[in-house]
């Protein structure tokens, strides 16, 4: 069983690097363009989701692949 969780930001032609919080993972997502904010609420431009991994302990983040 993993005792750590990672985030990532993934789109259909892109994704972002392996983070330990999820909110880490939406400021990557916002510094590339892939989402917007406004109103205190971040929006994804085109179809994405934060990309959850849970990795080995020990492991480096998105150790396991492909994430389950």
């Amino acid at each position: 069983m993993s005792d750590r969780v990672c985030y990532r930001y993934r789109t259909p032609v892109i994704f972002g690097p392996w983070r330990r919080r999820a909110d880490t993972a939406r400021k990557d997502a916002l510094a590339a363009g892939q989402m917007r904010s406004g109103d205190g609420e971040a929006a994804w431009r085109v179809s994405g989701e934060i990309e959850i991994s849970y990795c080995d302990k020990g492991g480096a983040c998105g150790g396991k692949y492909p994430p389950r």
